[in-house]
C-alpha cells in the first residue's frame, strides 16, 4: 500500500513538471489561443478577417503559418526580419521612446481581489502620463507562477512577430506579475491540459514562403512594391 501511494504521488509530481497549458485571451474583438509546453514548444492561434493564423516556437526558431487548409504557407521569422532590415524597417527608435514613456507611472494596489478567467488576481490602479497628458487605468494582475510563465511566453511570441527585438519586457508592469485584464485585453480561461505533440509541429503540407531578396536600384518599382506589401501583411 505504501509503495502504491508513493508511486501515485511520484506520478502526479512528474505530471505537474510536464504540464501543458492553454491560455485564452480576448484582445479587442478577437480571441487568441496560446498553447504552451515549455520555452521551446509553444503555439499561438488567432483569427483575423476570417483567416486563421498560427505562430510556432520550435526550439529557438519562430514560424508563422497562414492560409487555408489547402493552401498554407510558412514564414521563417528570421527571414522576415532580414528582409525588413534590408528594406530599412527599424523599430528601435519606437521601442526606446515607448520604454522612456512607460517609466512615468505609479502602480497603486487597491487591496481588492478579483477573479478573471478563473484566475484569482489583484486589482491595481495605474496613474501616469502619456504623450504629455495624465491618465488613470484599472488593471488586474496575477502572480500565479504557471499563469506568469505561460503569459510571458505568449507576449514574447507577440514581440517576436514585430521588428522590435527584445521588446517583450515592455509588457511588464510589476515584477513577478502578468496582466490578466486591462482596457481591450482580458483573460478568458487558463487550464492545464495535455496537448498532442503534433500541435507543436509545422503542418506537413504547408509550403515555405520565400522572402524577396534585398532590393537594389536596378529592381523595378513593381518588385519593390510587392516586397513592401508582403512585409506589411505581417504587422
Amino acid at each position: 500500500m505504501f509503495y502504491k501511494s508513493l508511486f501515485i504521488a511520484l506520478f502526479l509530481f512528474l505530471s505537474l513538471l510536464q504540464a501543458d497549458y492553454i491560455t485564452e485571451y480576448k484582445m479587442g474583438d478577437e480571441v487568441q489561443t496560446f498553447m504552451y509546453r515549455d520555452d521551446s514548444h509553444s503555439k499561438l492561434v488567432s483569427h483575423s478577417g476570417g483567416e486563421k493564423s498560427e505562430i510556432y516556437r520550435i526550439g529557438k526558431k519562430v514560424y508563422i503559418v497562414s492560409g487555408s487548409d489547402g493552401d498554407k504557407h510558412i514564414v521563417d521569422i528570421d527571414d522576415m526580419k532580414s528582409m525588413a532590415k534590408s528594406m530599412g524597417f527599424d523599430a528601435s527608435g519606437y521601442v526606446k521612446d515607448a520604454k522612456e514613456e512607460a517609466k512615468d507611472y505609479k502602480i497603486i494596489n487597491t487591496g481588492k481581489k478579483v477573479t478573471v478567467g478563473g484566475i484569482r488576481g489583484e486589482l491595481y490602479t495605474i496613474k501616469g502620463n502619456y504623450d504629455g497628458k495624465p491618465y488613470k487605468q484599472d488593471i488586474v494582475m496575477s502572480n500565479d507562477k504557471n499563469v506568469v510563465k505561460s503569459v510571458k511566453a505568449m507576449f514574447s511570441l507577440f514581440s517576436t512577430m514585430s521588428t522590435m527585438d527584445n521588446s517583450d519586457d515592455m509588457f511588464d508592469v510589476k515584477k513577478g506579475y502578468v496582466t490578466i485584464k486591462s482596457d481591450g485585453m482580458e483573460l478568458k480561461s487558463f487550464k492545464r491540459k495535455s496537448i498532442a505533440n503534433s500541435e507543436f509541429e509545422l503542418p506537413k503540407k504547408a509550403k515555405k514562403q520565400e522572402m524577396p531578396k534585398p532590393q537594389t536600384s536596378r529592381d523595378s518599382k513593381e518588385d519593390v512594391d510587392k516586397a513592401i506589401d508582403m512585409l506589411k501583411s505581417f504587422f
